[in-house]
């Protein structure tokens, strides 16, 4: 099992030194033709869209794992977040006057330390690199509230504005400095939720609040209450979560307060209600006919060709739409986000949709299992399978049940994957909401077992590597079933671990000999788990993941920042690398001598004499940030070992392992 790990920041440039030293002192080995190929899936949440007003052509996508950038109107999509500290990306703008510029506010996990930051980005070279910008309250490029709304002046790409939980932000600099605007309201009790400028009109706000909608006619200096005509039950103006002013009328305005709307066609003096429609998502407008908006609602796509007046159904939807957006170039042209299957274009104004994901691969993928027979048969998380080395991937759980929407993050957030029976490859497991599923057929069909696990939480789950149907289960307690997941017995006797176990491995030549890391450190048993040792010396606390040597009875790694191993089955430890983020380790099963590890400081790396010396093997990973993409697992396919699988934040990743040239250090 693979897992992250807080790291601590003060030791970086101590390892960065120590690992300098190991290169220094070993061989210098340099891969030739190693190169990472990206195999999928597409798709992944789409939650922002913006297009180059001066070149439509050109478009970037917001997703969970960063930005995407096209520039052959969505044909072909590409990885661009070279200096984005961010994975989930919530907001996307760029800027009227210089369209270079893109300004995206994102959250996620930081890659060095593992806390979860928000924090607001800024481009000059069209999403080439990109820098974090310091906003009040943090001191420093982050971590600051969340931004939900960015909104840039369209005379000027240095005047922005950032809409978060506690009011508005405003700069006048590009970004370098800022100050809060006041709104005239109590922030506490009158939450912001949606700005919008005036195109034609510079200097003109508006902003949707918990308190109706307000308006600015001094570029956000002072505000005033302009919701006449909306009336709640209560006689207080309704909480307006949507605003859309069309793009060539600067006074036809619509708002918001789902499933109840209105329109204003005096610039937001007053307001008429219009019909109820239960809309998700935002209004688009069409650019060119001020009566005709598209919607999306639960059942689908909703067109109106009387500006609100009445709406008609488009097209049924199967998945989750998120937003919908009318192209710059040509009205009849419709993109749509969905949640987990990517970008939608239709060019025949939403009667048809056809997919528009060939390289957006914004699909984060937990974990791998590679089938012990064939290594183009591989599991991509709790959720995908390819038959044919990643050319296309197929959903499980399509038929029957969908229990494996069920799934979800293991115990502390460790990566979640199928388990592979290592007798009967077609039998799989997947820990999902207070049980187990069981597939006999390769993931076509599956059951639900797991008698005997507490109704706590989703178990995490780990399979022994040498015997059929054995497995280990940490919910509320350790368990272990050995009748393939029928009934889980919980592991109690004398001396037993303590209850918060994250993770076990067992020996490859013993499998009596089972390893379990707690907090408290790693516990050792020699009978399957009945009775447990105490941890032994050399660490101080057993957080991490446990691999143990497929070819060595007693040795085992633990991964938690540090790369630790014992060679006497736990009773002692020796660390083999420095704390530079190990977060992965991979063992490859014909020959132990050669393992991978992915560091969030130096990417993935790899040893060929059991990890004396390194290399690192990173061609062709995305830039993240200031590395690469981060990575959650790494497989070595088992009949063909030259094959490296990677689950990323951004997909799958495959290398074809080539020679090795060899040079001495000077």
């Amino acid at each position: 099992m693979q897992a992250h790990r807080p790291i601590d920041r003060r030791r970086l440039r101590l390892a960065a030194f120590t690992l300098a030293l190991v290169y220094s002192l070993a061989q210098r080995e340099v891969a030739a033709g190693n190169v990472w190929v990206n195999l999928g899936p597409e798709g992944g949440p789409i939650r922002a869209l913006v297009q180059n007003p001066a070149n439509p052509g050109i478009l970037y996508v917001g997703t969970d794992s960063g930005v995407f950038r096209s520039t052959d109107g969505g044909a072909e999509w590409r990885s661009v977040n070279r200096g984005l500290a961010a994975s989930s990306i919530t907001a996307l703008a760029v800027a009227p006057s210089d369209p270079s510029r893109l300004y995206a506010a994102g959250t996620g996990t930081q890659f060095i330390s593992s806390e979860d930051l928000s924090r607001v980005f800024r481009t000059s070279n069209g999403g080439d690199t990109w820098q974090t910008l310091i906003l009040p309250g943090s001191g420093s490029p982050g971590p600051v509230q969340a931004t939900h709304e960015i909104e840039i002046d369209p005379l000027n790409a240095d005047i922005i504005y950032l809409v978060r939980t506690s009011g508005l932000l405003k700069s006048t600099d590009g970004g370098d400095t800022w100050r809060e605007l006041s709104m005239e309201l109590a922030s506490q009790q009158c939450p912001l939720y949606h700005l919008i400028l005036s195109q034609q009109e510079p200097g003109v706000l508006f902003a949707g609040t918990y308190c109706g909608v307000y308006k600015s006619t001094d570029s956000g200096k002072t505000w005033r209450l302009s919701s006449s005509g909306m009336v709640q039950g209560s006689g207080s103006p309704p909480s307006v979560t949507d605003l859309v002013i069309h793009p060539r009328d600067r006074c036809l305005l619509w708002a918001r307060s789902s499933p109840r709307l209105w329109r204003s066609t005096d610039c937001g003096e007053t307001w008429n209600e219009l019909p109820e429609i239960n809309l998700i998502g935002n209004l688009a407008p069409d650019s060119n006919d001020a009566t005709v908006l598209y919607g999306i609602t639960p059942e689908g796509i909703y067109r109106t060709n009387n500006g609100g007046v009445s709406w008609g159904f488009l097209a049924p939807l199967n998945t989750t739409p998120t937003n919908i957006w009318v192209d710059r170039s040509d009205s009849k042209v419709l993109w749509l986000g969905t949640s987990l299957r990517g970008l939608f274009r239709s060019t025949d104004a939403g009667s048809t949709w056809q997919s528009r994901n060939s390289g957006l691969t914004a699909i984060s993928v937990s974990g791998l299992s590679i089938d012990p027979r064939i290594s183009d048969v591989v599991y991509a998380g709790t959720k995908y399978k390819t038959i044919d080395g990643g050319s296309s991937w197929t959903e499980l759980c399509m038929t029957g049940p969908r229990l494996c929407s069920w799934a979800s993050t293991g115990i502390l957030g460790a990566p979640l994957h199928v388990i592979i029976d290592p007798a009967h490859p077609d039998t799989l497991y997947l820990p999902v909401r207070e049980a187990v599923i069981k597939s006999q057929d390769g993931g076509i069909n599956w059951s639900l077992v797991g008698a005997g696990l507490p109704k706590l939480r989703a178990p995490w789950l780990v399979g022994s590597p040498v015997q059929s149907g054995v497995l280990y289960a940490s919910a509320g307690g350790l368990f272990k079933s050995t009748d393939g997941g029928l009934n889980f017995s919980q592991l109690t006797l004398s001396s037993s671990p303590p209850i918060t176990t994250y993770d076990v491995a067992v020996d490859w030549h013993d499998p009596n000999l089972v390893y379990a890391g707690t907090f408290e450190g790693i516990w050792t048993s020699t009978d399957g788990g009945q009775t447990w040792r105490a941890p032994g010396q050399g660490l101080t606390e057993g957080w991490g993941s446990l691999e143990t040597d497929p070819q060595a009875h007693g040795v085992i790694y633990r991964i938690a920042g540090a790369l630790w191993k014992s060679i006497d089955a736990g009773l002692s430890w020796h660390q083999v690398l420095p704390d530079l983020g190990i977060q992965a380790l991979a063992i490859d099963r014909s020959s132990s001598r050669k393992l991978y590890a992915y560091s969030t400081v130096e990417g993935v790396m790899r040893s060929t004499d059991g990890g004396f010396r390194w290399q690192t093997v990173n061609t062709g990973l995305p830039e993240f940030a200031d590395g690469y993409i981060r990575s959650h697992y790494i497989a070595i396919a088992v009949d063909n070992p030259s094959i490296v699988y990677l689950a990323t934040d951004q997909g799958v990743f495959r290398m074809q392992e080539q020679a090795i040239r060899r040079r001495r250090s000077r």
